[in-house]
């Protein structure tokens, strides 16, 4: 592929390709719109007048539609399908009416990916459907399972977003698939997997959301906290990074949240358990506070 070639080894056609290929993938990893496209020859040949790739450079808003669709999205897919290959897996579908009022139904798999070496969560693609009862969300499904390449016989799982025609659906599934059963764990495993979660999380002598919100709002508006903290890198030599703010209304947020603190725990246990309490301030400003009292007790 001419994408991991050196440049020395490509025509300078293939180069041109290469570029085009380039932006087209940050049209897409950015969620730009097509039409960002046009005009980028020009803007190219600008910037970089004494480069010959630029000079060639041609892309506009409908070469970039056809080579995302017809030249990167079928590639992607190939690789999707190997990783796929003989894994077993859960495949996952939303139905939602967007704001130009169609009904969207979109496609997923999660299975262990030997590619990522993780279990990974992969979009296999919409259909835009007008009323969706069960018996056409079988259809849909079958589509899907042709269109990815999917082995039924590997499928551990459905995953969907709601409770009543879901269940029909599963059904129906079911009575047209000889010898297969899938693992029931709702119609929603999302919910019933995240409230197990939460419900382990809570039996803990620990209050995790109002530990990740003092550690947030101790430096969130205090410029002379956030300087002192980062100097606080020059002893633990682990780079100094403020903690993110967790929603407890959104509590599957705190995972990111708590991974943040586990990387800043040198850092975080320097400041609160060393530095602060040499501040001859801090008896006037923030000992006294509730907050500091929560941090430093645990």
């Amino acid at each position: 592929m001419i994408m991991s070639e050196p440049l020395s080894s490509l025509t300078l056609e293939e180069q041109v390709i290469r570029a085009e290929t380039i932006q087209a993938l940050k049209c897409v990893d950015s969620n730009l719109s097509f039409a960002s496209a046009n005009g980028d020859g020009d803007r190219f040949k600008t910037m970089f007048p004494d480069s010959k790739i630029a000079e060639k450079y041609s892309q506009s808003e409908t070469k970039m539609k056809y080579v995302i669709q017809f030249g990167l999205s079928p590639y992607f897919q190939d690789l999707l399908k190997s990783d796929l290959k003989g894994k077993p897996f859960s495949f996952k579908f939303d139905e939602t009416t967007t704001s130009q009022a169609k009904r969207q139904y979109d496609g997923y798999v999660q299975y262990w990916s030997d590619r990522f070496d993780a279990v990974t969560m992969a979009y296999c693609g919409s259909l835009f459907v007008d009323h969706c009862p069960s018996e056409k969300l079988v259809e849909h499904f079958y589509e899907f399972i042709k269109k990815v390449g999917l082995d039924i016989k590997y499928m551990l799982h459905l995953g969907m977003d709601g409770p009543n025609v879901n269940k029909k659906f599963q059904r129906l599934l079911l009575e047209n698939i000889e010898n297969t059963t899938f693992l029931d764990i709702g119609t929603c495993p999302l919910h019933i997997v995240h409230n197990a979660f939460r419900k382990g999380v809570s039996s803990l002598q620990f209050n995790v959301d109002q530990f990740s919100l003092d550690i947030h709002f101790f430096c969130k508006l205090s410029a002379g906290r956030r300087a002192d903290y980062q100097k606080i890198a020059e002893v633990t030599d682990v780079i100094a990074e403020y903690a993110l703010e967790h929603s407890t209304t959104r509590w599957v947020t705190v995972r990111r949240v708590l991974v943040r603190l586990i990387e800043q725990y040198a850092n975080l246990k320097e400041y609160f358990l060393v530095f602060l309490p040499t501040k001859s301030s801090l008896k006037a400003s923030v000992q006294g506070t509730v907050r500091y009292a929560r941090i430093y007790g645990r």
